[in-house]
């Protein structure tokens, strides 16, 4: 895996944060904002990180104690601390020198405890996920309104 040394902002992209942090918004404005420029559907939730992403996650999931959690070998190590957090069983998968999960390692890791497969897009890179998906066992996907629903149910959040 090669790691870019260069930042994809240019000087444009910097001006343009530092006027938004000085410049007063209402926040729900600005949440809608952020996610209308990603899609126009009513897919994608705004986080303060991945990680607090994945934790959002794992807690609407409630997964049952000791499943597990593959992860591509090189990841975030936060991530493991979150799923260890909420009782599941971090596994890796090895990858390649470009950074892809090898297939064949992957189906080995697959056991019936398997309930989610994490692949890390490190250091600016894509990892293509297509051989990942023809060997997950029943993908699927949650969206932004089963995630909204139940927290707002719990009272965390609108």
């Amino acid at each position: 895996m090669w790691i870019r040394v260069r930042l994809d902002i240019g000087w444009i992209d910097l001006m343009a944060a530092i006027a938004f942090c000085v410049q007063p918004r209402h926040r729900s404005a600005a949440i809608q904002q952020a996610e209308q420029a990603w899609s126009r559907r009513d897919d994608f939730l705004v986080t303060l990180s991945v990680r607090s992403a994945f934790d959002l996650t794992l807690r609407v999931l409630k997964l049952p104690p000791r499943s597990e959690i593959i992860f591509s070998a090189l990841t975030v190590p936060d991530m493991v601390r979150i799923a260890r957090f909420h009782g599941l069983i971090p596994v890796p998968a090895d990858v390649d020198q470009q950074g892809k999960i090898c297939p064949d390692l992957l189906r080995r890791c697959l056991t019936p405890r398997s309930r989610m497969i994490i692949v890390a897009h490190l250091f600016g890179g894509q990892t293509p996920l297509d051989e990942v998906l023809k060997i997950a066992p029943g993908t699927s996907t949650i969206g932004r309104r089963r995630l909204r629903a139940k927290l707002s149910a719990d009272g965390r959040s609108r």
